[in-house]
């Protein structure tokens, strides 16, 4: 089951996080939460931060540890003159915004594999979250997840492992319209996954020790896709009317990601990646 989008207005904002894409804001709500604040500058439809709710929905149903999100009312009263003018002019905050929980213990996956070239699988909660990260990345064609941007955190739980988190999710379905996606133009990519990444290739002789991991993998995605094709109407739901995600756009997207072919494909992709 899925857990409601709350809308909140932003009380209070700091930092603006740089980055080369949305160079997200940290604030505070109302409900006295903190999150990473992003707009959508002037995407019409917002594309990016609609990405953004679908993918972290998608993963929830897929039983990843990802971040809480809301929606956001931001003033562009509060915006403070030091933020980057080219990513947060007024116009932006004239529409509700996408909010990401803020993580305080978590810290970057890239600058951890940087610093550590040799990988224990005891040390994470459970380190088959990466190949099923990977094989989601493949199945929504995100294109922003690769060995040079990993787009993960790490976050320690009491225990002292730790959960591998997907964040940043706004070029999925490779980052195109809506309207232009087509299951038959699936084609797979041979170096730009996290699959393919020395962390992914390091836990091979762990996952190949059970000798079953295909079939269950296998079992593993179609669970996923069939509960995120129940549960679509209602992540639709959630998006804003302001990001002009219309009827049309659903339908297209529906059809994309339920396609029986293309998913045949996505799996055999993970499966050779993988083996």
């Amino acid at each position: 089951m899925l857990q409601k989008i709350l809308h909140y207005k932003v009380i209070s904002c700091g930092e603006e996080i740089r980055t080369t894409g949305n160079s997200p804001i940290k604030v505070i709500a109302e409900n006295y939460e903190a999150y990473l604040a992003k707009n959508s500058k002037a995407l019409n439809p917002a594309t990016d931060i609609i990405n953004e709710l679908i993918a972290n929905c998608f993963l929830k149903l897929w039983d990843l540890k990802t971040p809480d999100i809301a929606i956001l009312d931001f003033s562009p009263d509060l915006l403070l003159p030091e933020y980057s003018k080219s990513h947060h002019k007024s116009s932006y905050y004239q529409k509700p915004i996408f909010g990401s929980s803020w993580l305080q213990s978590a810290f970057d996956g890239t600058a951890f594999f940087k610093i550590n070239n040799k990988f224990d699988e005891k040390v994470f909660v459970d380190f088959n979250d990466l190949f099923k990260i990977g094989l989601f990345d493949i199945w929504v064609e995100n294109d922003d997840r690769k060995p040079t941007n990993l787009n993960l955190i790490f976050l320690e739980n009491e225990y002292e492992k730790f959960n591998i988190v997907p964040i940043d999710h706004c070029y999925i379905f490779s980052t195109m319209k809506y309207q232009d996606l087509k299951p038959e133009d699936f084609m797979p990519i041979a170096n730009e996954n996290l699959l393919v990444t020395d962390l992914a290739l390091s836990f091979k002789k762990y996952k190949h020790k059970n000798r079953n991991w295909d079939n269950e993998d296998k079992d593993y995605f179609y669970l996923c896709i069939s509960k995120c094709e129940k549960y679509f109407d209602e992540i639709i739901s959630y998006i804003p009317k302001e990001w002009n995600f219309s009827e049309q756009d659903a339908i297209n997207l529906q059809y994309f990601l339920f396609n029986e072919e293309r998913n045949k494909k996505v799996f055999a992709d993970y499966l050779e990646k993988t083996t």
